[in-house]
């Protein structure tokens, strides 16, 4: 068979799944600078630490421990992030190792908030922690020995869960203190660590163990690169998510993307330095973060067809009215909002105005809940109304030129899938011109 002329070779290479150009490229070095020219288009990119997923396949870096014969140590885990592979540097004693944690290549994204660009000045190696470990294993030995003297005394364990509580305890602490001692005596740990590489596409998985010589973050530019490097136009991308904003995004010096739609807490674009570029029409899915919200006034947010807020994480900020009425996009959907701040709102919209086409949605659990919202503001603002319905009302705006329609709806199936909302029912406030 003989093999495909230019031309027919990339027509083919654009129909493929990019993924599948992926591997053909890497392991068909006769082909690699062809692929590199036909425009990559992406449905998905999640980027994070450790870890970039294209489409539905994400490949994935971890460090793992292979156990030396004849040893048996409690689960790996010296940083509390539960029995599971880390995705962190370690050092020959066990500790994270934070020496590269703020170094920037070139292609390199920092999106990083100020606690964490100060995350070098952490050491889990300190005499502090050694202390609370020692102090914490010692009363759960003082417990233990209680257990233990109650079991002589009346013949049985009175209480099996509180002594499993213990042991895991003591469990821990052995764990977390090895390093320490490994330290202290300079000995080589019972394990030797390895990096496991993991392309996963949901009905297929591939793993391959690699020697940790290099550090994570190095593997990871170097996967990256592979991936998306050397690519004369810029790659097109329904959907990018920004959504780990405590890391060092590792990316090819050349890496640029067209988007659609962003997903991220709320950046600072002054620090993208060109790498996204927006279509024409773009949305924009944002982490709350109050300690941030005055970025709100950069034009690529205010610009954004849609704007979606939805809570962070271990964040317990909550949007209020005072926050949306600075925002002045006309499409708007808040996960949720507290019934006395969408009243505030609206009072402010009916004062003040709003432009036409203004729509702003608010997610809710239920319909029961839904309909709680809305009669609430329908008795609120019962001396206001010109129209009222079962499932809407409208109030007049000021100056008589527009109204404003509040009213509940079921969210569409696939209005749900984007991940805005994952509520069922919302509640909608909508500028529209007067009858």
């Amino acid at each position: 068979m003989l093999p495909l002329s230019y031309e027919p070779l990339q027509a083919t290479i654009q129909y493929l799944d990019s993924n599948i150009r992926f591997q053909l490229s890497i392991r068909c070095p006769s082909i690699k600078a062809t692929e590199k020219l036909v425009p990559l288009k992406l449905s998905h990119l999640p980027l994070a630490n450790c870890n970039t997923t294209v489409n539905n396949t994400s490949y994935q870096l971890e460090i793992i421990q292979d156990v030396h014969p004849g040893e048996v140590i409690p689960e790996f885990d010296h940083t509390n992030t539960g029995v599971k592979p880390i995705q962190r540097d370690i050092d020959r004693h066990g500790f994270n190792d934070l020496s590269d944690i703020n170094l920037m290549t070139p292609g390199d994204l920092n999106l990083r908030d100020e606690e964490h660009r100060m995350e070098d000045v952490f050491d889990r190696g300190s005499q502090r922690n050694e202390l609370y470990h020692n102090n914490q294993l010692r009363q759960a030995e003082i417990s233990l020995r209680a257990i233990q003297a109650d079991f002589e005394r009346v013949g049985v364990f009175r209480n099996l869960e509180f002594l499993r509580y213990i042991l895991n305890i003591i469990d821990d602490c052995a764990t977390n203190l090895e390093p320490y001692h490994l330290r202290r005596e300079n000995a080589p740990p019972r394990y030797t660590l390895f990096i496991k590489f993991t392309i996963d596409s949901g009905y297929e998985k591939y793993t391959e163990i690699l020697v940790y010589n290099r550090k994570i973050h190095e593997v990871l530019k170097y996967l990256n690169t592979l991936l998306f490097g050397n690519r004369r136009q810029a790659i097109s991308v329904n959907m990018l998510a920004l959504e780990d904003q405590k890391h060092i995004y590792r990316l090819p010096v050349d890496f640029k993307v067209k988007v659609k739609e962003l997903k991220s807490e709320f950046i600072d674009f002054n620090e993208l330095n060109g790498t996204i570029e927006f279509a024409e029409r773009y949305k924009m899915t944002v982490g709350y973060a109050i300690d941030r919200r005055q970025l709100l006034r950069q034009q690529l947010y205010q610009r954004a067809q849609q704007l979606t807020f939805i809570p962070l994480k271990g964040r317990y900020d909550n949007y209020d009215h005072y926050f949306l009425r600075a925002v002045e996009n006309l499409d708007v959907r808040v996960q949720e909002l507290h019934i006395n701040d969408l009243i505030e709102l609206i009072r402010d919209w009916l004062q003040n105005g709003k432009p036409v086409d203004s729509c702003y949605a608010f997610g809710l659990k239920s319909r029961s809940a839904a309909e709680k919202c809305f009669w609430k503001v329908r008795s609120e603002f019962k001396e206001s109304l010109t129209r009222d319905r079962a499932r809407y009302v409208l109030l007049p705006m000021r100056y008589g030129l527009s109204q404003l329609r509040v009213f509940f709806e079921r969210v569409l199936r696939g209005a749900k899938s984007n991940n805005w909302f994952k509520r069922d029912w919302c509640l909608k406030l909508k500028v529209e011109r007067a009858d």
